[in-house]
């Protein structure tokens, strides 16, 4: 049977580990043996031309980007202008409407109470020869318990 460490070495990970160095443990029978320390490397300034110049590829293909950027901060704020433009012309003809519709409603408030509706009916008996109708003057008839009537009869005067 594997060992435990064997088991779960795959849940644990499977990536390559680290050798680890076996730590020696100085021997009282063998003499020490002095090692040399060594001095730290001196670092090395590697510059690379390509990395401190700029090239006319680069410079070109940055004032491209920047002329880009700012062409679309210019439509967009074009469009915001319009847009700001349009919602204040859409609040005035709004305001205006309202104005219009309480103007009407007051017109219209004036004009039925000058509107005498008794003089009315008195020049329509007098001048016209008109009279409200009554009970002899309304006909009732039997006709079809269908919803749809087509008339193509008189209407029967009794």
């Amino acid at each position: 049977m594997a060992s435990r460490y064997e088991r779960y070495q795959y849940i644990y990970g499977n990536t390559a580990r680290a050798v680890e160095e076996p730590v020696r443990i100085p021997d009282q029978r063998e003499p020490e043996k002095k090692q040399k320390v060594q001095e730290p490397a001196k670092k090395t300034v590697v510059r690379h031309h390509r990395v401190v110049e700029f090239n006319s590829k680069f410079t070109v293909n940055l004032a491209i980007a920047v002329a880009a950027m700012v062409f679309i901060c210019v439509l967009y704020l074009n469009g915001q202008f319009q847009l700001n433009q349009q919602i204040r012309s859409i609040s005035s003809k709004r305001t205006e409407l309202t104005a219009l519709i309480n103007e009407n409603h007051a017109k219209k408030s004036n004009l039925e109470k000058k509107v005498d509706y008794e003089e009315l009916k008195e020049y329509a008996k007098d001048k016209l020869d008109m009279i409200v109708p009554g009970e002899k003057n309304t006909i009732y008839y039997s006709g079809t318990d269908s919803d749809y009537i087509r008339q193509y009869e008189e209407i029967p005067q009794e």
